[in-house]
């Protein structure tokens, strides 16, 4: 087999592809961008239905987020610091960067896939965003200088990396002394359904076997997901970040029951850890220690 030649077949079919949603992106709204990704790219219907709700409502989401951001972090003072920057990693069609884009100087929006790169390109355009940035880069290899960045978000990103590690160990390198880090992803364990594949119990399998139980069920990969324990997430910060990460409870006003209700328990000190460990998922903030004089 020539390999070569498969490459360039490839790469011909990746510019034709590119060249499509362009040419929808010119003509086109945000919907219609959202509906040309799927055609692009189809899965099940209810996932799809799923996706494209997150995606063409993602500002109303990132305002329910930066309730629970403005909980934990002091948003007021990093935005009077000088030239303020905010990164919100894996953006999808950058609801954060569009919520937070007039808060601070500059705000820049990054995700991995090209396509969604350009849904968030017309999210933006649309919502008359002027000082955002857009980045096409992997969060593992930072395209920027280090301590750049006075707030980065990473909501449910972690799980879809390629290296978790090397993920959260660029973040710290690129967050300048003083800024702050809120990180959401699913928790491995959670008694609720597996928010991907809307599936129940595939957390509590051993991983090698959790796809073959997704394409079973629903015909369907289980590829580039890892959901990780709360003892798995708080080895990892620890290890890059020490005792400046902590996990965060549900915001008070949460419309959700359950979240009220964990937020209750977590604080009786013997159902701590056991809260923790069956939670939907892990919000998690990082301050980073200013420099002592």
């Amino acid at each position: 087999m020539d390999l070569s030649f498969a490459h360039e077949t490839a790469k011909r079919k990746e510019i034709e592809r590119i060249d499509r949603a362009l040419d929808v992106a010119r003509g086109g709204t945000l919907a219609d961008m959202v509906s040309n990704y799927f055609a692009e790219f189809p899965t099940s219907k209810s996932i799809e239905e799923g996706e494209g709700r997150t995606l063409l409502s993602a500002d109303v989401n990132a305002k329910k987020w930066l309730v629970q951001i403005e909980h934990d972090i002091p948003l007021g003072t990093l935005a009077s610091r000088k030239d303020t920057a905010y990164l919100e990693v894996g953006c999808g069609a950058a609801g954060l960067t569009r919520t937070l884009g007039r808060t601070f100087q500059t705000a820049v929006a990054m995700d991995a896939d090209i396509d969604r790169m350009m849904i968030a390109q017309k999210a933006c355009e649309e919502a008359g965003i002027e000082n955002a940035i857009l980045v096409c880069a992997f969060g593992e290899q930072m395209p920027f200088s280090p301590a750049t960045f006075d707030l980065i978000s990473a909501v449910e990103v972690l799980e879809h990396v390629t290296s978790q590690r090397q993920f959260v160990q660029g973040i710290d390198s690129v967050l300048r002394e003083g800024g702050y880090l809120y990180l959401t992803t699913p928790n491995r364990f959670s008694l609720g359904p597996e928010p991907h594949v809307n599936l129940w119990g595939v957390g509590f399998m051993p991983r090698c076997w959790m796809n073959r139980y997704v394409q079973f069920r629903i015909g369907l990969p289980y590829e580039g997901k890892r959901n990780l324990s709360y003892w798995e997430l708080k080895r990892l910060l620890r290890g890059v970040f020490g005792t400046n990460a902590r996990f965060s409870g549900a915001h008070p006003q949460s419309h959700s029951f359950l979240s009220r209700l964990a937020n209750c328990l977590v604080e009786i000190p013997i159902l701590r850890s056991v809260i923790q460990a069956i939670r939907m998922g892990h919000n998690v903030v990082v301050g980073k220690p200013a420099a002592a004089q």
